[in-house]
């Protein structure tokens, strides 16, 4: 066992207990409104954590808070959960087969705000980019015979219309999670999704029957413990064969790219 990088999840408060003086904070389905706080965890159990220390939140509310965890050694997608890693401010990640990287770039950047260049100069482009009117690089490149898009705190992947003309001629898996903790797994064949949920959250949002690759991946993670990345990318990479390491998406390569500004 090795510990992982700090992880800042957002968290629900629930009142806190009399006797112990612990606030218990829980996992919510979809944040919406949010305080701070400056809380360390004591104990972390499931979708919950107990936590001590001086923070502002009311009951009912959310807040952000620092979780520590341990993954095992021997995970190839422990970097998914890096602090400072890919997913820091979200990302979606689509590997697709039946699709080259121009055609992707067609189809995500429809209204790009810039020409098809190297993604690095993309990348600096976004960085650019007005807080209020933020912008993002649409990478595209080649890995195994498939297809790689990256859109580091992007989304347009997961989009249903785009995800699945990207498929029209093949099959696509998309890998998402924001900054607040929202997540999402989505496969397409042929034009159609045919399985989607959240990884985090699979019982409340479904799509579709089970794949068979599926089997022996739990969700969110083993022994309750919430780590919805690892078990994405090892799906992912029963799909296509494709194992993605942390230097594939943080850096660009020779990947192609679009800069747009999402919605």
């Amino acid at each position: 066992m090795f510990p992982r990088a700090a992880q800042q999840l957002v968290l629900v408060v629930v009142p806190r207990d009399p006797i112990t003086g612990r606030t218990t904070l829980r996992y919510p389905p979809r944040p919406r409104t949010y305080s701070h706080a400056a809380a360390g965890v004591v104990q972390r159990r499931g979708d919950r954590a107990e936590v001590e220390g001086d923070h502002r939140a009311v009951p009912g509310r959310l807040l952000f808070c620092t979780v520590e965890g341990d993954v095992t050694s021997d995970d190839p997608y422990a970097w998914t959960e890096a602090d400072h890693g890919p997913f820091e401010f979200g990302a979606a990640v689509a590997l697709v087969k039946g699709c080259s990287p121009a055609r992707a770039l067609d189809v995500l950047g429809a209204r790009r705000a810039t020409q098809v260049a190297p993604a690095r100069a993309m990348r600096d482009w976004a960085a650019q980019q007005d807080y209020q009117h933020y912008g993002t690089a649409v990478e595209a490149g080649e890995v195994s015979g498939w297809t790689v898009v990256i859109e580091l705190n992007g989304y347009q992947a997961t989009l249903p219309e785009p995800l699945e003309a990207l498929s029209d001629d093949g099959e696509a898996v998309v890998i998402y999670q924001n900054v607040n903790g929202l997540a999402s797994f989505q496969y397409a064949k042929n034009g159609t999704i045919v399985r989607a949920f959240d990884p985090l959250l699979p019982e409340l949002s479904q799509m579709g029957e089970p794949l068979p690759e599926e089997r022996g991946i739990a969700f969110p993670g083993e022994n309750g413990e919430l780590h919805p990345m690892p078990g994405a990318f090892l799906l992912a990479e029963r799909l296509t064969g494709i194992r993605l390491t942390e230097s594939d998406l943080s850096e660009p390569g020779d990947r192609i790219a679009v800069g747009i500004h999402p919605d």
